[in-house]
């Protein structure tokens, strides 16, 4: 294997014979001569049980093998390792004793069958004890630095979060820095070399947010970035924070701009990578992509998707998974479906934040149950546990049902609902931050970090949650998808297509859903089809003679052959009422959705007959030979209480060719589990239920306070005892 320093030195001759195109350093890497460790299982990226550990840079050999055999023994199968590397200023020039650790960790690692992905930093350099220090980089590079419209640099101190300590500088870079990314791609390459299965690249950001009165500002507008949209536009950016508005026309294409900037990141990242070592996989670590937040900081996995191998969806609320209740559970797993849908044929890595073991037991069930990978940690760290003994045995279920959870498994005959990124981004995005649907109170308003629109976005994401809500209570089976689906409706054996208010719809996707409606059902809401994917309205809906009915017409509900228009957003209606616990309004509104909607004129029902619970989720799926049921529970679970009550119930499933797979005995279960239907009969194949050894501190304090008061009884009584003798003996 080549060596740090000449690895660096081709490196840096490329950056200087190769061109600068657009401000992107483009590499041309015909043959990279290294001979990295294979990595120990090729399927490690779709299978992954993940967990974090510290490692340094000065480990022996031994000390390094400890650490990698007791992950090992953990069941762990991909390490998140994190040296410091391209986060630190201090190391992002000195990067080699960092690189040199790496190759020895990955090599030991390879060799007892762990998998490594190499934690580093997007745009963000953080220079510790800058407040002591003659150099950090807005010091040393000011012109690096994203920018609002005044000039203000996005640098930050601890109030930006728990990462950064108190005297830090957290510095967010421009990617098109020159300089910066040179750099940046030139430890890409040698990180390739190494061997290391995956590079993870965290918070890949533009900011917005510069101070609590200074929100919003959609940059960067410093130099390099200004430049670069000149250069590709032939105008200037929005100058004033009055053009921040989506009609527009150059905002919106600074809000495309922005996005293409970090794809163009992530492509450069992959192809460099990739080109020396052609097995490594890019995972890109993103946060609340299921809301708004994608769009502002122009890191959206929709569009990322042909440049990374994976993302990792991090989400977290105001006390981890130990202060969610029903109702929060139940956008967990619908928030689970938004990711499968934008990863498509990526896996999803989930980086929920658990604090006991009970409430990661139920966080496990709502991630795997439901298609995602799950990452083992305890909040706010990215390596840490809520117990080394509780992860061995959850990731011992995970490995032992691999097969069910993982492999080529197709939810069976789902109703899809469509997520648009472009109707969220280009028509509800600045009416969600500006005047959100639910700006405060209901059930989340204690757990939520931020508002409701970056947890939910706006009427096409609340229309959207709604309608999936209804799906999962009423056990439909349900699948979320997006326009990459839209080929295979008749391949994934789609029922019935719901557009939940995607507003913008462009010819190619209404091709489909027309064509798809030529023998099977389609309904959709509100604003849909009004809207090219730019955000630009269109005189009428684009689906009118479809609809048929007219944008300007007072319809509020139409049937048109297979087409059932709907006036109103039904799906926002009732998931405001969930959000407010309104049980009854909600309820009203389910049995009208699956009665006169669903039933009547789509002239569908459920396949699923079961007693379950509406807080008893399940889907089934399908393969080439089986069928199974994935269920997870939530009945029950409060704030502070993540211990479900057991569930109990029958399950009957018939499917559009009249096949019939019936539970003979009642299925019973509490956090979640997996139905096989063994070739007579639908079985409880599966219960992930685990040995919590979560300490109970009420009756422990209970205990060690009757033990105190006993004793001082004892004391008290010996003493009263001895004194008695005493005065009778006196």
């Amino acid at each position: 294997m080549r060596s740090s320093k000449s690895i660096k030195f081709m490196i840096i001759l490329m950056l200087i014979i190769l061109p600068i195109v657009s401000n992107r350093t483009i590499f041309s890497v015909e043959k990279y001569l290294t001979n990295p460790t294979a990595s120990p299982n090729s399927s490690w990226l779709t299978s992954a049980r993940i967990a974090g550990d510290d490692f340094w840079e000065d480990m022996t050999d031994e000390e390094v093998r400890e650490k990698v055999q007791n992950l090992v023994q953990q069941n762990v199968n991909v390490l998140e390792l994190d040296i410091g590397l391209i986060h630190l200023y201090e190391t992002f020039f000195n990067p080699e004793i960092y690189i040199q650790a790496t190759e020895q960790i990955v090599e030991i690692a390879h060799e007892e069958g762990l998998a490594v992905v190499e934690y580093i930093s997007g745009f963000e350099i953080i220079t510790e004890g800058a407040n002591k220090k003659e150099h950090s980089v807005l010091m040393d590079h000011p012109d690096w630095l994203q920018q609002d419209l005044q000039g203000n640099y996005a640098v930050y101190g601890s109030e930006l979060g728990f990462w950064v300590e108190r005297g830090d500088e957290s510095a967010w870079v421009t990617p098109l820095a020159t300089e910066w990314r040179n750099q940046y791609l030139s430890i890409v390459a040698d990180l390739a070399a190494t061997g290391v299965d995956g590079i993870y690249i965290d918070i890949p950001y533009w900011k917005v947010w510069y101070s609590d009165t200074n929100e919003y500002t959609w940059g960067s507008f410093d130099s390099y970035t200004i430049a670069e949209f000149e250069k590709r536009f032939g105008h200037s950016p929005p100058q004033t924070e009055l053009e921040f508005t989506l009609s527009n026309p150059v905002f919106i294409e600074w809000l495309q701009f922005r996005i293409d900037i970090v794809n163009e990141f992530f492509e450069d990242v992959s192809s460099i990578a990739k080109a020396i070592n052609p097995e490594i996989k890019i995972i890109a670590e993103l946060y609340l992509a299921q809301g708004i937040h994608g769009l502002y900081s122009g890191a959206d996995p929709y569009f990322l998707y042909d440049h990374v191998d994976a993302i990792a969806h991090e989400f977290g609320v105001n006390g981890d998974a130990k202060v969610m209740n029903e109702e929060l559970w139940l956008y967990t797993v619908i928030k689970n479906l938004i990711y499968r849908a934008l990863d498509f044929e990526h896996p999803s890595w989930i980086l929920d934040y658990a604090d006991e073991q009970l409430d990661s037991t139920v966080l496990a069930a709502a991630n795997v149950l439901f298609e995602g990978n799950f990452w083992e940690t305890k909040g706010p760290e990215m390596a840490d546990t809520v117990g080394l003994d509780f992860r061995k045995e959850l990731f011992d279920w995970i490995q032992s049902n691999d097969q069910y959870l993982y492999d080529s498994w197709e939810v069976m005959e789902p109703v899809a609902v469509y997520f648009s990124p472009q109707t969220r981004n280009f028509v509800y995005s600045l009416n969600a931050s500006q005047e959100p649907i639910v700006e405060s109170g209901g059930l989340f308003a204690d757990q939520i970090w931020e508002s409701y629109d970056e947890y939910i976005g706006g009427h096409h994401c609340y229309d959207l949650y709604g309608i999936t809500a209804m799906l999962l209570q009423s056990h439909t089976p349900v699948k979320i998808i997006t326009s990459r689906h839209l080929p295979y409706l008749d391949e994934l054996d789609v029922q019935i297509l719901i557009l939940p208010d995607v507003a913008a719809l462009n010819t190619s996707e209404m091709d489909y859903i027309q064509d798809f409606a030529t023998t099977k059902p389609v309904i959709s809401t509100a604003l849909t089809s009004l809207y090219f994917h730019n955000g630009t309205q269109r005189t009428d809906f684009g689906l009118e003679t479809f609809f048929g009915t007219n944008y300007a017409s007072n319809d509020l509900l139409v049937n048109n052959e297979n087409s059932t228009y709907i006036r109103n957003r039904i799906g926002e209606e009732y998931w405001c009422d969930i959000l407010f616990g309104n049980e009854n309004d909600a309820s009203t509104k389910l049995n009208h959705f699956l009665e006169e909607i669903l039933s009547e004129k789509a002239n569908y029902s459920s396949p699923i007959t079961t007693t379950a619970s509406s807080y008893t989720l399940l889907n089934p799926y399908i393969n080439s030979t089986d069928l199974i049921v994935k269920i997870t529970n939530f009945k029950g679970t409060s704030k502070n209480s993540q211990n479900p009550d057991p569930a109990k119930f029958h399950l009957k499933i018939v499917d559009s060719k009249n096949n019939q797979y019936i539970a003979l005995d009642e299925i019973q279960l509490t956090f979640g589990g997996i139905v096989h239907f063994n070739g007579s009969s639908l079985v409880l194949l599966s219960e992930l239920f685990l040995d919590i050894q979560d300490t109970n501190w009420y009756i422990w304090g209970f205990s060690i306070g009757g033990g105190v008061v006993l004793i001082t009884v004892c004391i008290t009584l010996f003493y009263s005892i001895k004194r008695k003798k005493k005065i009778g003996n006196t």
